[in-house]
């Protein structure tokens, strides 16, 4: 979490709980309230470190944020897309554990898996045209 997640700017999850302040617009939000919005907020900056993690190994990138990439270090390899995957999951089991229960949790779990898949299939696409391209070029 320390190398993937911090170092960067942060500002999806700082703006996601600037949003939800901005849509409480008259009243404000209880500590509860700022505590989820907060919970939200770390939820897309995890997601966020989960599609760098994949897109550098699939770029075959060196750095991120000025510091090899996760997956260069001598210990961790491509041992790097299991992390990214534990990343993803861990998102779901806060989700469950700060969320279940709340009237908008499914449309929540919802809106993540959306984002999700909208990310992974261009990613995809491009990994397979690259292979494709490759393969034509052997």
């Amino acid at each position: 979490l320390d190398y993937n997640v911090l170092g960067g700017k942060l500002n999806r999850g700082l703006a996601v709980v600037e949003s939800y302040k901005l849509l409480k617009a008259g009243s404000e939000p209880s500590e509860e309230e700022e505590f989820l919005a907060c919970i939200l907020g770390w939820g897309i900056e995890w997601l966020q470190a989960y599609f760098l993690i994949l897109d550098d190994i699939m770029d075959n990138s060196q750095t991120r944020r000025g510091k090899p990439c996760w997956y260069r270090l001598p210990k961790v390899g491509l041992i790097a897309i299991n992390d990214g995957l534990v990343l993803r999951s861990q998102i779901s089991r806060i989700f469950k554990r700060y969320f279940h229960g709340k009237p908008y949790y499914v449309d929540l779990l919802d809106l993540f898996n959306e984002v999700i898949i909208s990310k992974k299939v261009p990613f995809y696409v491009l990994f397979c045209c690259r292979s494709l391209i490759l393969l034509l070029l052997i």
